[in-house]
């Protein structure tokens, strides 16, 4: 089960997250864009929908992840790049599916201690790091593609 909730003249006001998208318990993919008013996620989003495997959330005025995100253990792409987030939560490195990662075009300075081992695809472009963990290349032994361009340190 797919939902794309597109940003266009049908929700041009929306300035919350619509709970109700959180009943839907056997979503699989949930594309979530383009909303310059939503600022957060609801806390209850990874706990909702446990079979969660696509998770864009790009292009919003988020300024953090919700905790529970770590809860996906389904989840294997997750986009949240073109929004306000400083920080990827730490629990990231539970979501042991995980293996595209896109976080470019937000204000994230540093990178959490442990990262998604099965990790394929990881971009940061346009954030604020200025030095990656040395021991990342250790961790992500299955990277594929590492983007760090348009920060300081890069």
């Amino acid at each position: 089960l797919e939902a794309t909730v597109p940003a266009s003249s049908l929700y041009p006001a929306l300035t919350v997250f619509p709970t109700s998208i959180l009943l839907l318990r056997n979503l699989s993919h949930l594309t979530f864009t383009g909303y310059s008013k939503v600022k957060s996620l609801p806390d209850t989003l990874g706990s909702s929908l446990p079979l969660l495997e696509v998770l864009d959330i790009s292009n919003n005025s988020l300024s953090k992840l919700p905790s529970s995100i770590c809860s996906l253990v389904a989840l294997s792409e997750l986009n949240f790049s073109s929004n306000h987030i400083e920080k990827i939560p730490d629990c990231i490195g539970n979501l042991s599916a995980l293996r595209i990662l896109n976080a470019s075009s937000n204000f994230i300075q540093f990178l959490p201690s442990r990262m998604p081992t099965n990790l394929e695809v990881l971009d940061l472009r346009d954030n604020l790091i200025e030095s990656v963990p040395s021991d990342l290349p250790l961790q992500l032994s299955r990277l594929r593609n590492i983007m760090l361009g348009g920060n300081p340190g890069h």
